[in-house]
């Protein structure tokens, strides 16, 4: 439990200080690839998705800034 714990807080870490999004998706991975307990693997996943929607949806032309994006994730954890 310590360990996935730790591999928590540095992906929760790496989205502040890492210099590239790509070592934050590493560190998520690694993290998930050792079977966490279940609520953790859902954290993990939702930072993932954190890093990843914006580059996503303006591959696809979406375009929204992240004070719509965090109104989104907002409105949806009531």
């Amino acid at each position: 439990m310590q360990l996935y714990f730790c591999h928590t807080s540095l992906t929760a870490l790496s989205h502040l200080y890492l210099p590239t999004l790509q070592a934050a998706e590493r560190l998520i991975a690694t993290a998930l690839s050792g079977n966490p307990p279940t609520e953790i693997a859902e954290e993990l996943k939702d930072l993932f998705i954190q890093i990843n929607l914006h580059p996503y949806l303006q591959r696809h032309g979406i375009s929204i800034d992240n004070e719509q994006i965090n109104a989104l994730i907002l409105k949806n954890a009531r």
